[in-house]
C-alpha cells in the first residue's frame, strides 16, 4: 500500500492540530468518493476533488502524492476487513472434515463481508464499479484489490479440495465463477437496492453453489 504524506504537526497526537488534519483528510476523502461515483476515478480531476471540498491544491498535496495515492487511501477499510474476513474462513475451512462444517465456514465469509461492506457501502459500490476497468493510473489500487480478492478466493476452494469437501473441477473456474455471481449481486444489490435482505440473498448463493460443488462418493479428476 503506498503510505501518504503526513502533515507535518508540531502539537500531539490526538491534539486539535492532528484533529484538524484529519478532518481536511475526511472530507478530501469524502469529496473524492462522491466524484469517483458519478464521473469515475479516471474522469475525475484532482482540481474538481479541491473545487468540490473548497480545499487548496496545495493542501491536497500535503496529504496525498496524487490521486492514486488517495484512492489507495480511501478503499484501505475495505480491504483490510475483506481480507481478514477471508483470512478467517480459511483457517475454519483447513479444520472443516465434513460438508455443513465447510457450509459454515462460507456462510462465516458471508457474513464477515457483508459486515465490512455496508458498513463501507459507497467505498464497495466504488470498488464493484471500477475494479474490472483497466488497472492504470489511479485505478490500480482497485485492480490490484480485486486480484488480491481474487487469489484469496482461490486459496479457499483450494484448500476445500485438499480437504475433499468439493468437487474436483478446475479450481480457477468455481472461485472465480462464485466470485463474479457474488460481486454481481451486490453491485445490484447498492445500486438499486432491489434486495430487502441482502444476506439470505448471499446464503442463498452460497446454498446454491455449495449444493453443486460438494464432492459426493465416486468424484474422479475431470
Amino acid at each position: 500500500m503506498t503510505k501518504t504524506k503526513e502533515l507535518a504537526r508540531p502539537g500531539p497526537v490526538g491534539g486539535k492540530r492532528d484533529e484538524n488534519r484529519k478532518l481536511r483528510r475526511a472530507e478530501l476523502e469524502k469529496g473524492a468518493l462522491a466524484l469517483f461515483l458519478v464521473q469515475g476515478v479516471e474522469g475525475t480531476t484532482i482540481d474538481d476533488i479541491v473545487d468540490r471540498t473548497g480545499a487548496a491544491k496545495g493542501s491536497f498535496y500535503r496529504y496525498y502524492k496524487d490521486k492514486r495515492d488517495l484512492v489507495d487511501a480511501l478503499i484501505e477499510p475495505v480491504r483490510a476487513g475483506l481480507l481478514e474476513a477471508f483470512t478467517n474462513a480459511e483457517a475454519t475451512i483447513a479444520r472443516a472434515e465434513t460438508q455443513p462444517a465447510l457450509l459454515e465456514a462460507y456462510l462465516g465469509l458471508a457474513l464477515g463481508t457483508s459486515g465490512v461492506l455496508f458498513e463501507h457501502r459507497q467505498l464497495a459500490l466504488l470498488y464493484l464499479q471500477e475494479s474490472r476497468a483497466p488497472g492504470v493510473g489511479a485505478r490500480k489500487p482497485l485492480s490490484d484489490m480485486s486480484n488480491t480478492i481474487s487469489e484469496a478466493a482461490l486459496r479457499l476452494t483450494l484448500t476445500a479440495r485438499k480437504r475433499g469437501l468439493l468437487r474436483p473441477i478446475d479450481p480457477r473456474v468455481t472461485s472465480l465463477a462464485v466470485l463474479g455471481a457474488t460481486e454481481r449481486l451486490l453491485f445490484e444489490t447498492f445500486r438499486d437496492e432491489g434486495f430487502s435482505e441482502p444476506l439470505k440473498v448471499a446464503e442463498a448463493l452460497i446454498t446454491m453453489v455449495m449444493d453443486g460443488l460438494r464432492a459426493s462418493s465416486g468424484d474422479g479428476e475431470l
